[in-house]
């Protein structure tokens, strides 16, 4: 391509424009005469409308000069501005092979980058191993393996390392987490991008949440037991109500209980309590001889409560009830 320069034929090189001159010291001269007027000077309130004026004057004389700048600017500026819309018009004529120089360019380096990329792809897959189906090769790719700067032999070194790494946290995974979490683990590890760290975080963050969990259904398990065995501890006492097994107790209130005697004792009841109303001085029943031990002809109608244990057979023990139903003899469930 031949050698071009653009020669400018007017004003001549080293012919331009290199000073303005002007009535600078007139100017100057002038407008001090005029300020000097002004420095020191108060306005009292009355002088105000005055102070107004001089203002409007001394603004006036500032616009005066700074439109003149303006005008020599725009006068010194016109054939630049004639001459810089030329140039960009002919530069303009540069700008479409440039264009098209470029997109050649970038398609060229684009191919060399695919080429690498697919270079780095075949390696990965012939080196993954039985890592295949879930660690790939966008979990691992770097773009700075595309730079010309960056060899293919060190980004080979480095896909080479991801992949041991990898297989060295599975094996992680295996030898230290619980067999219940590893398929979770494992699925954790590869969508965040492999970090070990964040999947003990995660594991442990499911123990605890699991371990809650375990006690609370414990808890529930255990409460559901009590109430069960409740249900069944009043479905007995209602079975077997006012009579139930228990240790030996007498229990007289409002006297103490006199000498007496129960012929043919059972063996093992719970206490029932008893109110007697009118007892007898004895009455015989089909099961015992019973003496009672508050036979008294002058309190025979004031009422007493006991509360005593008797042990028999189950024959007995239903003969004494018998006994009390047959003598009109209140009893019910000993108050614990």
């Amino acid at each position: 391509m031949e050698q071009m320069e653009l020669a400018i034929l007017n004003p001549a090189d080293g012919n331009f424009l290199k000073k303005i001159s002007w009535n600078r010291e007139e100017i100057e001269k002038a407008v001090k005469q005029i300020t000097e007027q002004y420095e020191g000077l108060t306005y009292t309130d009355e002088q105000i409308a005055a102070a107004k004026k001089d203002r409007a004057t001394l603004n006036s004389l500032k616009k005066a000069i700074s439109d003149r700048r303006i005008e020599v600017k725009k006068a010194l500026l016109a054939p630049y501005d004639v001459f810089e819309a030329e140039v960009k018009e002919v530069v303009s004529l540069i700008d479409k092979p440039i264009a098209m120089i470029d997109e050649q360019i970038s398609a060229y380096e684009d191919k060399l980058k695919d080429d690498k990329r697919q270079e780095l792809i075949d390696f990965f897959k012939e080196n993954v191993g039985g890592l295949e189906g879930m660690l790939t090769f966008d979990m691992i790719f770097s773009q700075r393996w595309l730079n010309k700067t960056v060899s293919i032999k060190s980004c080979k070194k480095e896909i080479t390392a991801a992949i041991e790494r990898t297989e060295t946290d599975l094996r992680a995974i295996e030898n230290i987490i619980e067999e219940k979490y590893r398929p979770y683990a494992k699925d954790f590890y590869f969508r965040n991008n492999r970090n070990m760290i964040a999947v003990f975080n995660e594991v442990g963050m499911m123990k605890a949440i699991d371990q809650r969990a375990e006690k609370e259904k414990a808890a529930l398990e255990e409460a559901e037991r009590l109430r069960r065995e409740q249900e069944e501890t009043e479905r007995a006492e209602a079975t077997n109500s006012p009579i139930e097994p228990e240790s030996v107790q007498e229990q007289a209130e409002n006297a103490q209980n006199p000498a007496g005697s129960v012929q043919n004792p059972p063996e093992s009841v719970q206490k029932p309590e008893e109110s007697v109303q009118k007892q007898p001085e004895s009455v015989a029943s089909p099961a015992a001889q019973v003496t009672d031990p508050f036979a008294d002809k002058d309190t025979d109608t004031k009422i007493y409560k006991a509360s005593f244990t008797i042990r028999g057979t189950k024959d007995q023990i239903l003969s004494v009830k018998e006994f009390m139903i047959n003598n009109n003899i209140q009893f019910g469930k000993v108050e614990k």
